[in-house]
């Protein structure tokens, strides 16, 4: 144990630095210049801007006020110069509203707030175990915070929800703020409560939340004031313009919300935003006593979906996080994670975003833990029947998600991942509305076990039928995973002549034809290892490998999660580079 515990203090430190590893301190993208032309990732374009958050780039060199329990916060913002230091002391609390108004600050002279408490180093994750080390900002009122403006960093600051009852905006809505940074805060929702958004990300650029802990964000089912509740959002705006906000860095932060962890989109904008983000290195959780099918469940159905979703954006890179704990329940049916751009409904029946995208978009060494599926990844109409710009370019690699189809995972269905885009004659979309220029290759999709009851399978395929003016799902790639095929591997959604999978082109539970009808152009499906499968493997396409059951395949240590293929087994150098998997997410999970 002492071995142990000196490796985990080794480890720390280690990792005690600001961690701005693709960003140079000018705020390019490391990888884009002309002596290092690392600009895509497969088809995806990697972001071009950044946002590096080492405290040395982000200086206030002029004055430090210290402000003591008591006194007045407002005015000592008010009077603070671009460059001070406003030192709160620890254990103080000031309650809302508060008004941070932009001073116009140069890159030179930013204003920082910040505890006077012992707080962990830069580039290591705070705790709550820190709180009485920190300076409380309590929200008593619904949004209370009224503004924030630009060139701030909020260093040690513990935010709390100060009135039970009402849901909360909390602790921030970032609408037009400028190089805004949330370092090593602590943001608490409450138990049994509902709190709707933590810091949200709108039309704001150059915004961070870095090494942060941010609890308790929930909606509750049927009789809750609010629908979908996260720890971090944005991508919408009816107040001003998403089209070129950016860059958001995310990173090493816990974040547990019910709803999604993270989501951008989902209600009204101008455009795809934001552009540029970079999201890695986050513990992305949902506690198992929400799950009405735990033991130990609270007694309050919270609504539940997804642990990472996008409806807007573009140039996003999700690389080294780890989502655990996911299930259904409440329209969503327990994937985890939901790439699907939306044109939202609203009211009356209007369409809010008809300009929303998601393109650009490089998944990577993520490790997905108990849930019911991987990923879905799709384009379709929302409910008025109107689309969006669809996605394109989608690189989706060596991620690792295991104990899918988990005992005691409520309401979910029966698939591993979706793919595919809605197609309808009576509503035609337009061409570039259709999925384009997906890389799936070595994931692994591990289940465990076969749902008993019904049609359960590795993925549904969708799109339009070969025999319509309208294009088909183009240069899909599907290469070098390990899956778990479940009862049916492969199969429709439904659209009967409508859709690829179920028109006269393509039968039922024959994954080599339907594959070949809906996916066009460079779309192979080869070099796959699919585990447990239950159909004739003459119906599956060609050149793809197949075992009887997940010790066959010859990891290192399967019962403990050692996913290794060794270098014996006839599957050796498919799947996930697991030595990548583990160094991109090697403490993130406390």
């Amino acid at each position: 144990m002492k071995t142990l515990a000196v490796l985990f203090v080794l480890a720390s430190a280690c990792l005690a630095q600001s961690d701005n590893r693709y960003c140079t301190a000018a705020n390019t993208w490391i990888g884009t210049t002309a002596s290092n032309p690392v600009m895509y990732d497969g088809p995806a374009a990697l972001p071009k801007l950044c946002f590096n958050t080492d405290p040395a780039n982000t200086p206030s060199p002029g004055p430090v006020v210290n402000v003591a329990a008591g006194q007045n916060l407002q005015n000592a913002y008010n009077a603070a110069a671009c460059g001070t230091t406003l030192l709160l002391a620890h254990g103080a609390k000031w309650d809302d509203p508060f008004t941070f108004a932009a001073k116009n600050c140069d890159d030179q002279h930013w204003i920082t707030i910040k505890s006077d408490g012992l707080i962990t180093p830069p580039g290591m994750r705070i705790t709550p175990e820190y709180e009485p080390q920190m300076a409380n900002l309590n929200m008593k009122t619904n949004s209370g915070l009224k503004a924030v403006g630009d060139h701030i960093r909020f260093i040690g600051i513990e935010w709390t929800k100060g009135k039970a009852g009402i849901f909360y905006f909390l602790p921030a809505l970032l609408k037009g703020s400028n190089k805004i940074i949330f370092d090593r805060n602590v943001v608490h929702c409450n138990a049994r409560e509902e709190c709707q958004h933590g810091i949200t990300v709108n039309t704001g650029k150059y915004i961070a939340v870095i090494d942060s802990w941010m609890d308790e964000f929930h909606c509750i089912a049927g009789t809750g004031a609010c629908v979908d509740s996260q720890a971090i959002s944005g991508g919408t705006s009816a107040e001003g313009s998403v089209m070129d906000s950016g860059p958001v860095k995310i990173v090493n932060n816990f974040l547990e919300a019910s709803t999604e962890n993270i989501l951008f989109g989902g209600a009204i904008a101008d455009g795809p935003g934001p552009q540029n983000v970079e999201i890695r290195r986050n513990y992305l959780y949902k506690d198992p006593k929400w799950n009405p099918a735990d033991p130990n469940f609270v007694g309050i159905k919270y609504i539940v979906k997804n642990c990472f979703e996008l409806k807007n954006g573009l140039a996003i890179l999700v690389e080294g996080n780890v989502c655990e704990n996911n299930w259904g329940g409440y329209t969503q049916a327990g994937i985890a994670v939901l790439l699907t751009p939306k044109n939202q409904a609203g009211t009356g029946k209007t369409n809010l975003c008809p300009l929303c995208e998601i393109s650009d978009v490089t998944f990577r060494y993520n490790l997905i833990h108990t849930a019911g599926g991987f990923i879905t990844i799709a384009s379709g109409p929302n409910d008025n029947g109107q689309y969006c710009k669809g996605q394109h370019r989608t690189s989706i690699h060596d991620n690792i998600a295991d104990n899918l189809q988990y005992p005691g995972c409520f309401a979910c269905n029966r698939l591993l991942m979706q793919i595919g885009s809605t197609y309808s004659s009576a509503n035609v979309p337009a061409d570039d509305e259709i999925l384009s220029d997906v890389l799936f290759r070595n994931n692994s999709m591990i289940a465990v076990s076969i749902p008993e009851g019904g049609i359960s399978g590795m993925t549904t395929v969708s799109g339009p039928p070969p025999n319509v003016a309208t294009v088909q799902v183009s240069n899909v790639a599907f290469v070098n995973n390990i899956s778990s095929t479940l009862a049916n591997g492969m199969y429709s959604p439904g659209g009967g002549a409508d859709d690829c999978a179920t028109s006269y082109y393509a039968k039922p539970n024959n994954p080599a034809t339907i594959w070949k009808t809906c996916m066009v152009g460079t779309s192979p499906f080869s070099g796959n290892v699919l585990v447990g499968n239950t159909l004739s493997l003459a119906k599956w396409p060609a050149d793809n490998l197949f075992s009887p059951d997940w010790p066959g395949v010859g990891f290192a240590d399967f019962a403990n999660g050692v996913y290794v293929i060794r270098a014996s087994s006839p599957y050796a150098g498919k799947g996930p580079n697991v030595d990548l998997v583990m160094q991109a997410t090697f403490g993130v999970k406390p």
